[in-house]
């Protein structure tokens, strides 16, 4: 409202352009606005984006304020009868995680979660995100109509408490995006089968199960594009397979896992960070992959085994990998797997220390055709500070007759405030003195960065025209 005039801006405005304005504020200020005029009422009644989130300690400080806030949004989702819900996000926890006061209200807390979720549906909504943290020793039980519902595109949640996740009714699904975040939840064991025969329209299933005791998991899809699986302990046996897969993403600490099987023979990108022991993965032949993050963790019983799944990402043009991957990998001379296609690479390495640096040599032997190098340092793990880093110079890199310096291109490495010792400074001099393809570097060091090894690299000898950067970054 201007205070001169007592003009209501937003009659010179398209609805289309209220609605979008007012998805950026709170229930509780979009609450605030509704009593300015009929308009401003009208408006916020009608919005298709509703954010049940933020509220204030003066609001949920207590179970009196908390049930007179559930009162009214329960009353605002009653006079907003019918009207289309585009987005919904609820974002709710129980006061017993913000005071020592016992809580009275979870019970009808979870009863008000559920009515809003069904009226959300009744309005047709689109995309809804579910984050409830409620602690009672009754579970949270997510109605199965949000599985089935014709207008639903999207559905995420997130509980960490005990839940209930029923199979839904044989029906169609309309889910294309579906992302489960669960703690101690009891997740029905036809779940997934219930994925693979009604959900038709799903392009990406994001899946995190901590706590819990499932043990078995296969999805068949011809729809599914995307998967991701993260931190489901009690796993034993997963089974993934769909004609239309192309990103994969593995993310687990269990070492119960006994089975993996995946049939995507359009896979292009494959990330697996975990364990591996005394796993032998079935991942078919892998001919359109493009790129892929690996860091695996594994007994020495298990090196054959890596070795393979290795040899099975020959054709990957772009790989990722860690430092304690590379140290395990290589221990004991073991032959490079061969890269002969791999012309990007990425190693997440924290410290260049001595016992890394013969390994990456292993491993470079394996790379002929590599043009992009990246060296990250940003994060050394603790056992790498202290870690001997200055074993290794110019004229041991010079020594290795490493074929792939002759087609790097450009270069970008990391200098963390915590790398240490000389040998990554080293190695860098040789790239810049022995790669006559380079055409650019990017240095990015830390303001703490020492500057007489900045000096170093600033006269070191190039034996092309590369131009070569140093950018200075906050690690």
């Amino acid at each position: 409202m201007a205070r001169k005039r007592k003009v209501d801006r937003f009659t010179s405005v398209t609805e289309g352009v209220a609605h979008h304005i007012l998805s950026f504020i709170t229930i509780t200020d979009l609450a605030r606005f509704s009593c300015v005029s009929k308009r401003c009422r009208e408006l916020c009644l009608s919005t298709p984006s509703l954010d049940f989130d933020k509220f204030s300690h003066t609001n949920t400080g207590s179970c009196d304020k908390r049930l007179r806030l559930l009162d009214y949004l329960h009353r605002f989702f009653d006079l907003r009868e019918d009207n289309k819900i585009e987005k919904f996000h609820i974002c709710w926890s129980s006061l017993s995680h913000h005071s020592e006061t016992p809580c009275f209200c979870d019970h009808n807390e979870k009863a008000r979660m559920i009515s809003w979720i069904e009226s959300a549906l009744r309005c047709k909504v689109e995309v809804l995100h579910l984050e409830i943290d409620i602690d009672d020793v009754t579970p949270f039980v997510l109605p199965s109509s949000v599985f089935v519902s014709s207008s639903l595109r999207s559905l995420s949640v997130s509980m960490w408490y005990s839940a209930i996740i029923k199979v839904p009714i044989p029906s169609f699904s309309s889910l294309e995006y579906l992302n489960m975040d669960l703690r101690h939840a009891n997740i029905d064991g036809g779940f997934f089968k219930w994925i693979s025969t009604s959900c038709k329209c799903i392009k990406e299933l994001r899946l995190s199960y901590h706590g819990g005791k499932l043990r078995d998991i296969t999805i068949e899809s011809s729809s599914l594009k995307s998967f991701t699986i993260e931190d489901v302990h009690e796993l034993h046996n997963l089974t993934i397979s769909g004609k239309n897969l192309e990103d994969i993403r593995i993310w687990w600490s269990t070492r119960r896992c006994r089975s993996l099987n995946v049939i995507a023979p359009n896979l292009k990108y494959l990330e697996w960070i975990g364990h591996m022991y005394e796993l032998k993965p079935q991942l078919g032949r892998l001919l359109c992959l493009e790129k892929a993050r690996i860091n695996l963790f594994f007994e020495e019983d298990d090196i054959d085994t890596v070795y393979e799944f290795l040899c099975n990402l020959r054709r990957v043009r772009a790989l990722i990998l860690h430092a304690e991957m590379i140290e395990n990998l290589f221990e004991g001379g073991l032959l490079p797997a061969p890269f002969d296609d791999v012309s990007h690479l990425q190693l997440d390495l924290g410290n260049f220390s001595n016992e890394l640096v013969p390994r990456m040599v292993l491993l470079f032997r394996g790379m002929r055709n590599l043009s992009t190098l990246y060296i990250k340092t940003d994060q050394v793990e603790y056992y790498l500070l202290k870690a001997a880093c200055s074993k290794f110079g110019m004229a041991y890199w010079e020594s290795r007759n490493l074929l792939f310096i002759s087609q790097l291109e450009e270069v970008t490495v990391e200098i963390c405030k915590d790398s240490r010792g000389s040998n990554l400074i080293n190695f860098i001099r040789f790239i810049l003195k022995d790669a006559e393809k380079l055409k650019k570097m990017v240095i990015v060091h830390s303001p703490q960065c020492a500057k007489s090894s900045l000096d170093k690299l600033s006269n070191s000898a190039k034996s092309s025209n590369a131009n070569v950067f140093f950018e200075v970054r906050e690690f």
